[in-house]
């Protein structure tokens, strides 16, 4: 099924004039682009193609951190408080029982309900896997994440007295986010002077853009995002995206990134999201599904059906599973479209 078909079948979209308005709005005021007469998709002017160095946020590759933070065996041997913006979160050292691979994760506990406005750990395990739609693996910017269930006795090396936060279990649930390195907090992200000299950097902001708002991103706060601290190809990451995909309560004390704040989109990004199918969004009702052993700790499986289209969380006897709700698959669904569409008219160019 064509995405434009599962876009007819799921409902029209219901934020595509706002969203033209505001992108047409900012456009309009001053970006360099070619328009071919009558309208249809434009071109952006920069200097050079972009030739992205090598991605020395990651310690480890995306495919070897999923491996890592997903299924295998880990020893915590150390931890310490991750610092301001991830209020909660605690940055543990870990190292695998399997080859000895040492390498650093953000850990953040599931609220008691699994879910919450401003802890959503199932919109984080969403953003590390909408970014595939569109983005190769060097190219990532949201960290590689899992969530994992840490027997009590091993939880307890760091924090003494835990209790486990499933009633059924001797484990505490989390998520686990690999730690990125070479990186810091310097706002501000979006230098309109440089957008135009700088092709990797435009190139990094524009992915990230796209990201923020396939995502719907609504907590702009500059402790979320961290650039890479090698000027020379300056890439931006977001860290945490709990507030996304449509929340219902979002940071409206600062400037967010729903919306396309930067003049152009990448061409390669535009050419992958014409490819992506109905089936591509839909697998993101289920994103981690963990059951519940003999030794009473939740171990990952990989995902089965959906158990309720209709809810993030769902849970049955010895089952949790995490993914996004039918409304919020259909709202990444909508946001494809609407970037495409702002393609086709000419209001947001391509480079």
């Amino acid at each position: 099924m064509s995405l434009r078909l599962f876009q007819a079948t799921i409902g029209a979209s219901r934020r595509l004039a706002g969203a033209l308005v505001v992108a047409s709005a900012f456009l309009l005021a001053g970006c360099s682009a070619s328009s071919p007469t009558g309208g249809g998709p434009r071109t952006y002017s920069l200097p050079s193609p972009p030739h992205p160095g090598p991605n020395d946020a990651w310690i480890v590759s995306p495919q070897r951190a999923e491996e890592l933070l997903g299924t295998e065996d880990l020893k915590i041997i150390g931890s310490k408080d991750a610092g301001a913006g991830v209020t909660g979160a605690s940055r543990f050292e870990l190292e695998s029982t399997k080859d000895g691979t040492k390498f650093k994760a953000k850990w953040k506990p599931i609220p008691r309900y699994l879910d919450s406005w401003n802890n959503s750990p199932r919109h984080e395990l969403a953003a590390y896997e909408v970014q595939k739609l569109f983005l190769d693996p060097e190219d990532y910017l949201v960290p590689t994440s899992a969530a994992r269930c840490i027997a009590v006795d091993r939880y307890g090396v760091v924090f003494k007295g835990a209790k486990a936060n499933l009633d059924d279990s001797k484990c505490v649930l989390g998520v686990l986010s690999l730690w990125l390195e070479n990186v810091k907090v310097d706002p501000p992200l979006y230098v309109e002077e440089r957008f135009p000299k700088d092709p990797n950097y435009a190139y990094h902001l524009a992915n990230f853009n796209t990201l923020t708002v396939l995502i719907d991103h609504k907590d702009g706060r500059t402790s979320n995002f961290l650039v890479s601290k090698n000027e020379a190809d300056r890439r931006t990451y977001s860290i945490d995206n709990g507030i996304s995909f449509d929340a219902w309560l979002w940071n409206w004390f600062v400037p967010n990134w729903d919306d396309m704040r930067v003049p152009a989109m990448s061409r390669k990004a535009v050419e992958r999201l014409r490819k992506v199918k109905a089936g591509d969004i839909e697998k993101f009702g289920v994103l981690a599904e963990l059951r519940l052993d003999k030794d009473g700790i939740y171990r990952p499986v990989p995902p089965g059906p959906n158990l309720d289209p209709t809810r993030g969380v769902r849970t049955a006897p010895g089952v949790v599973q995490f993914g996004l709700d039918a409304d919020e698959v259909e709202d990444v669904a909508e946001k494809i479209e609407e970037l495409l569409e702002m393609v086709d008219s000419g209001k947001l160019p391509t480079f």
